[in-house]
């Protein structure tokens, strides 16, 4: 016969066990879940943060270079400017009388040819009609018609400053085109200002090369990336690291700084696939790739993170290990587990300890029905009521029916001695009534007899 705890324990504690089962199997699902979109939001955050910072970086790189770009320009003015009034003071000594046209403008292009500026600055001069007059790199040229001269981009310059300075008297005209730095040596693309000085219908100009006002930007570029470098790879994030590239898959950010400057060769370890194209094709968004640990030299899945800055077509890459973010969700799991685990053994603990109080209290009883069915039962003896609960009152209701089932007896016995007592006084009188007759009897057969 089944005790009745087993037929209380096995159904709660199966449903308990159940019940706690498909608890943790959908909290660690549900956790493992919430942990990869958390991750994947913290990374997407972390590279929003770095696009931020790369973007303070390129704002004020591009104020600079704009701001750079102006100042050039203003300086260009204000050297025409100081051309034109040394052109100014030989015209007036010319008007004057001090000094013949002739003389007065051969003075005037000896102190403009001795001028510079800069390391390769110097002005240039030409008449209304194209021939040149002064040119301190290329004095050889001087006095040649230059209607028809091109830069090796096919850019008639000459005839367009001339005519843009003509129709600008007032402020002149910048004008950009390609020319060589030493005789006969390669040309590089320079901006020129020319102003026109109508009194001798002359066309003066000075202008500085574009690639060594680059220099300047890239120096301090250079120096805006060091310092970018050092931005990136202070802080690490689960131990994972930005990089930059730009469009054509140079380096512009690594924490290994001898990578910088050159092209990038960052390939998934088993399919040899370059997944730095990929990324750039994507622009913004992600992708898998498998890397080689230096250290271990065990192949790890991790995902990489891209996001585009337009204005210096750069990319930025933040990767992660994709076994960490796994071993921190089953670090979880585990804990859920351990936890749930621990939570079954004290509810057992506590169904056991609730059943037994209940099963020693029915038990009890039991054993006293059962003594009182075999006819040898303590009727004196009484079920001790612990509780106020349905077993209290189970208990006390047993109780009564002892008490009244022992009155019951006491009572049929005080009947029975009664029965005893009579059936013996019955008895009794049935031996003097039989001796009597005896004697009766006696006496009439001596009569008779």
């Amino acid at each position: 016969m089944k005790k009745i705890s087993l037929k209380i324990l096995i159904p709660v504690v199966t449903a308990t066990v159940l019940a706690y089962l498909f608890l943790v199997l959908s909290t660690s699902t549900m956790v493992s879940k919430t942990l990869n979109e958390t991750f994947t939001e913290i990374f997407e955050y972390a590279i929003y943060k770095l696009h931020s910072e790369v973007d303070i970086e390129t704002i004020f790189y591009s104020k600079l270079k704009k701001t750079h770009i102006e100042s050039e320009r203003a300086r260009l003015s204000t050297l025409t400017d100081l051309g034109e009034s040394i052109l100014q003071n030989y015209y007036i000594k010319e008007n004057e009388g001090v000094l013949s046209r002739r003389a007065a403008q051969e003075q005037a292009k000896a102190e403009l040819r001795a001028l510079r500026f800069g390391d390769n600055g110097y002005f240039w001069a030409t008449d209304k009609e194209c021939m040149t007059l002064i040119l301190p790199n290329n004095p050889e040229n001087e006095g040649e018609d230059w209607t028809n001269k091109k830069d090796e981009k096919g850019n008639p310059f000459i005839k367009k400053s001339i005519q843009g300075a003509m129709n600008e008297p007032s402020n002149g005209i910048f004008i950009s085109y390609w020319w060589p730095k030493k005789a006969n040596g390669m040309s590089f693309e320079k901006l020129s200002h020319a102003r026109y000085f109508s009194p001798w219908g002359w066309v003066i100009g000075c202008g500085y090369y574009l690639d060594e006002v680059q220099k300047k930007l890239d120096d301090f570029e250079t120096a805006q990336i060091e310092e970018l470098n050092k931005k990136l790879y202070s802080k690490l994030l689960f131990g994972s690291y930005p990089y930059i590239v730009n469009g054509d898959s140079t380096v512009i950010a690594y924490y290994d700084q001898d990578k910088i400057g050159k092209k990038s060769d960052f390939r998934d370890s088993i399919t040899g696939d370059d997944f730095i194209k990929e990324l750039i094709e994507i622009k913004n968004g992600s992708t898998n790739y498998n890397y080689k640990d230096a250290v271990t030299g065990k192949i790890v899945s991790k995902r990489a993170y891209v996001n585009h800055v337009e204005d210096f077509d750069w990319y930025i890459i933040l990767t992660m290990n994709e076994q960490n973010i796994l071993d921190i969700v089953n670090a979880v799991s585990q804990s859920i587990i351990v936890t749930a685990v621990i939570s079954i053994i004290v509810i057992l603990i506590l169904l056991i300890y609730s059943v037994s109080s209940v099963t020693r209290a029915v038990n009890k009883m039991t054993y006293m029905i059962h003594d009182i069915s075999e006819g040898e039962g303590d009727l004196t003896k009484m079920v001790d009521v612990t509780s106020k609960d349905e077993l209290g009152s189970m208990a006390e209701y047993f109780n009564n029916f002892i008490e009244s089932l022992r009155n019951t007896i006491s009572s049929i016995k005080g009947v029975s001695d009664k029965s005893g007592r009579l059936g013996h006084n019955l008895a009794s009188s049935s031996e003097e009534i039989s001796a009597t007759v005896e004697e009766i009897a006696a006496t009439m057969r001596s009569i008779g007899g």
